[in-house]
Order: C-alpha cells, then sequence, then structure tokens
C-alpha cells in the first residue's frame, strides 16, 4: 500500500501547519494565564506567610521582653550586691588603731591550735584570752 499522505497538495500542508500554530499560540496563551493565576495565587500566599510570620515575631518580642527585664533587674541586684560587699563597712582606721588590730590578730593566733596554739604554754594562751576579753579556760583533773 502507498502512502497517500505524501502525495497532499502543496497548500493543504500549509493549511495544517496554520492550525497548528494556532492551537499551539492558544495552548500557550492558556499556560501563560495559568501561570499568571499560580503566581497571583503564591504572592497572596507568601504575603499571607509572611503577615502570620511578623506576628509571631511580634508575639515573641512581648514574651521575650519581661524575661529580659527580668534578667536586667537580677544583674542589676547582684552588680548591686557585689558593690555592697566591696564597700568599707567600717569608718577608715586611725594611724594608732592598726598596730591595736595586728595584737589582736596575733592573740587569736596564740589561741589557734592549728597555728601557734600548742607552741605556747597554758599561761600564755590564759593571757591571750584575758587580752582579748574571752572568759579563762577551767581544767580538770581527770
Amino acid at each position: 500500500m502507498r502512502d497517500e499522505s505524501v502525495y497532499q497538495q502543496p497548500g493543504a500542508s500549509l493549511r495544517g501547519a496554520s492550525q497548528i500554530d494556532s492551537s499551539q499560540a492558544h495552548y500557550a496563551n492558556q499556560v501563560a494565564q495559568l501561570q499568571q493565576e499560580v503566581n497571583k495565587t503564591l504572592d497572596v500566599r507568601h504575603k499571607r506567610y509572611f503577615e502570620a510570620f511578623d506576628k509571631i515575631e511580634q508575639r515573641l518580642a512581648k514574651l521575650e521582653a519581661p524575661r529580659d527585664q527580668q534578667a536586667l533587674q537580677t544583674a542589676l541586684k547582684s552588680q548591686a550586691a557585689q558593690q555592697q560587699a566591696t564597700e568599707q563597712l567600717y569608718a577608715p582606721l586611725r594611724s594608732d588603731t592598726k598596730p591595736l588590730i595586728d595584737l589582736a590578730a596575733f592573740a587569736r593566733r596564740l589561741l589557734n591550735p592549728d597555728d601557734l596554739g600548742h607552741a605556747v604554754t597554758k599561761e600564755v594562751r590564759d593571757s591571750a584570752r584575758r587580752a582579748l576579753g574571752m572568759p579563762e579556760v577551767r581544767e580538770y583533773d581527770l
């Protein structure tokens, strides 16, 4: 059998080509319209997502604000406590009171068994107690 389509008239093939071109143009227009609709839908969805994201960020900022304020207050309180701890609790000493404080510290060292307490006699320890205003220790015979 012979293929008759090979022997068609020259004008017939042009008509078929123009029909194909018009249908392709029609489909291309439909595709372009669908793309525009999809883009509009996506733009609307993106806008909604960004609005929702902004709302979430605002809520988060509202939640974090009290926590940040509380952390700041805690930091300020700790700084104030540190400053109070480092401040001088007593008035500055006169020049003649320094040796008295040193002597009191030496008397306490004489009473401390881990320091000089075992190196001195009972009489020296009793004298140190009297100098510090502490009561004497009574010995018991066992």
